[in-house]
């Protein structure tokens, strides 16, 4: 059976250029199956317009230290 990320996450995603089939597909979460496929949910997502929580944490913490 053959494992692989559901596309229009990959479409969206920052690591859409980047080659992810070293990623542990098999061991993601199913989202759909079928007798030769499951389509998973990548764990490694990251929405390509949205800042990750490392970039929201210090853009917040540089805001606080602007008001100080």
């Amino acid at each position: 059976m053959t494992h692989q990320p559901k596309g229009s996450m990959c479409m969206a995603c920052r690591h859409a250029i980047a080659d992810c089939g070293q990623l542990p597909f098999s061991t993601m979460p199913p989202m759909s199956k079928s007798k030769r496929r499951v389509i998973v949910r990548c764990t490694e997502f990251e929405h390509a317009n949205r800042p990750t929580q490392r970039q929201a944490d210090i853009r917040a913490s540089e805001k606080s230290a602007a008001h100080t």
